[in-house]
């Protein structure tokens, strides 16, 4: 899933993880100061918590398959 990790004084980082809205949630929701992120390539972010100010999660969208009509 690709986020976009907003920061208080300007800035964004768009970030692809295999993180659930619901496991990014439980992240921010612990008392550790920094978030410890994995992206889909292996790369790793620490961003202080105090620092993000929103983090935008796109919905979860269900695949389908199969033929639709025009």
């Amino acid at each position: 899933m690709k986020i976009e990790i907003r920061m208080r004084h300007g800035g964004q980082l768009d970030f692809e993880t295999a993180a659930t809205a619901e496991q990014l949630r439980e992240l921010l929701k612990q008392e550790d100061e920094i978030l410890d992120l994995t992206d889909s390539k292996g790369n790793r972010a620490l961003i202080p918590i105090h620092a993000i100010s929103f983090i935008v999660i796109p919905h979860e969208r269900e695949m389908r398959v199969g033929f639709a009509r025009a």
